[in-house]
């Protein structure tokens, strides 16, 4: 399962790359010349603000089963 997990980034990897000279206009495929380092700056900043979201609603939910818990008179964890 590893392996294809492995095969299955790394055809990703090569279709990113070699992409753009499957285009109708071809394009040069990516390289050092044409890497947009901005644009990866801003697509970790993207994926670093989803993850602290995902972790800002998992702690708002927990606060407020809690509570649901605390009004309800019921001390247990579900």
């Amino acid at each position: 399962m590893l392996w294809l997990i492995l095969g299955l980034m790394l055809g990703s990897l090569v279709s990113i790359a070699v992409g753009p000279a499957a285009l109708d206009p071809p394009c040069s495929p990516l390289g050092p010349d044409n890497f947009s380092f901005f644009g990866f700056l801003m697509g970790i900043a993207v994926l670093l603000g989803l993850e602290g979201l995902k972790k800002l609603t998992q702690k708002r939910e927990h606060r407020e089963q809690a509570a649901f818990m605390d009004q309800d008179g019921h001390t247990e964890a579900l």
